[in-house]
């Protein structure tokens, strides 16, 4: 799989994790939005989509961050037009709640970037891609001194 593709998978698999975690915690908690409950569930779900989509992109570990939010924000609007329950305060919700509850998805691709960075260096530790050259163009092992 290339660089660019794993990208986009990365991107937009916490793009759709970070609306799912909005969506799907108001039948999970009983609560309309996820922050009100007394629950860990979306705290973990915010931290483990940052980690999980940086572990796949440690280079660009920030986009899953990103995309986590993103989808969030989605997520936290489509249910604030479809429900006749949203009150007067959505907006400081969306500006001050939201962003500061993504700094656990940024807290999770911080640590996720750094392990995906430590796998991949252990599971290439073995793996040579090309051999050494001199300065001169060949490699040490075909030298023609006997």
């Amino acid at each position: 799989m290339s660089k660019n593709s794993m990208t986009v998978l990365a991107v937009s698999g916490c793009a759709g994790w970070g609306a799912v975690i909005w969506l799907a915690s108001s039948y999970i908690t009983g609560k309309q939005e996820p922050w009100d409950a007394r629950s860990l569930v979306y705290p973990l779900s915010l931290f483990v989509a940052g980690f999980i989509g940086a572990a796949l992109i440690p280079r660009r570990f920030w986009l899953a961050a990103v995309a986590v939010w993103a989808g969030q924000t989605v997520g936290f609007l489509w249910s604030v037009f479809t429900s006749s329950d949203a009150g007067g305060l959505w907006p400081l919700g969306l500006v001050i709640a939201l962003p500061l509850y993504s700094l656990l998805s940024l807290f999770g691709a911080c640590l996720g970037g750094l392990a995906g960075s430590l796998i991949r260096r252990f599971l290439d530790r073995g793996r040579r891609t090309e051999p050494p050259v001199k300065a001169n163009g060949t490699s040490p092992s075909s030298s023609l001194d006997c």
